[in-house]
């Protein structure tokens, strides 16, 4: 699940990185609909049945914990997302718990779960890394018949979206995502892929006349970024990218960026997380 450190008393300790908010559920915000103890139960039963068969890899320990209070603004998101990834292309020219917090690996009761976390390598988990996707939308519109794994996208920059269908918080999120994902696809579209694991319910068709929706009327200006090779669409019936790269209880909707090498550079939570109601978020 994450690279691991294997220390004295057989204790596995993987990076451990990210944040620690005073408190999660402040301004009366609660645990995106009822998804979260569905989402941590399935998730920790799938990694259990996985965590005997994982090699461990070797990586080194490190901490940086700090807070920040969460934000309502889909500019948040944008900009995160477009920050993150351009800082990225920079440095490849150059050869280069639970509820909404950050902290990964999350905390279960103040207790650490393993994780994929930043500064992790996820070419060091073949299952992981290898493992083939069916794509449900986007790509060349193939519709089921496309495959990819992450190791055949290696040496291109890939950002990964965790999302429910029955979570306003994830749907709210989808248009933002769907229009920085077509929009660097159409600048970039030999170094970067964008990537979404969607489960809940419903059709990749469906989920995908919402956030094409959803970035026109967030982007009327850009009538021409269009939805539509990019993001590609994952239907993660069985939670396979969400136990892998989002082990719960991490919450969601959230976000994982790999540099081209593999090595997880970002994961974080989006701006929406915690509201309810698909307007509480607001556009502004």
């Amino acid at each position: 699940m994450t690279s691991w450190v294997f220390i004295h008393r057989n204790e596995w300790v993987s990076q451990s990185r990210g944040f620690f908010p005073n408190d999660q559920h402040s301004n009366n915000k609660t645990c995106c609909c009822s998804w979260c103890i569905i989402y941590y139960k399935s998730s920790i039963n799938n990694y259990e049945k996985r965590r005997n068969s994982r090699e461990p890899g070797l990586n080194t320990m490190t901490t940086a914990h700090s807070c920040r209070p969460s934000s309502s603004s889909f500019l948040q998101l944008f900009y995160t997302i477009v920050a993150l990834v351009l800082s990225l292309f920079v440095e490849t020219s150059h050869g280069q718990g639970g509820g909404c917090s950050n902290t990964c690996p999350p905390l279960n009761y103040g207790t650490p779960v393993p994780a994929l976390c930043e500064g992790d390598d996820l070419t060091a988990f073949p299952d992981i890394h290898q493992k083939e996707y069916s794509i449900c939308h986007g790509g060349s519109g193939e519709t089921n018949t496309d495959t990819f794994s992450f190791d055949s996208l290696q040496g291109k920059i890939r950002v990964v979206a965790n999302y429910y269908t029955g979570c306003n918080a994830g749907r709210r999120e989808s248009g933002v995502f769907a229009h920085v994902a077509q929009r660097f696809y159409n600048q970039y579209p030999d170094s970067v892929v964008f990537i979404q694991s969607v489960k809940g319910g419903g059709t990749c068709d469906q989920w995908a006349s919402l956030f094409q929706r959803d970035a026109a009327r967030l982007y009327p200006d850009s009538p021409d970024v269009v939805p539509k090779e990019m993001p590609l669409s994952v239907n993660d019936v069985n939670y396979e990218i969400r136990d892998d790269l989002f082990t719960a209880p991490f919450g969601h909707p959230a976000y994982v960026i790999l540099d081209a090498d593999g090595i997880v550079r970002h994961k974080f939570i989006g701006p929406c997380c915690g509201y309810e109601s698909y307007y509480d978020c607001t556009t502004s």
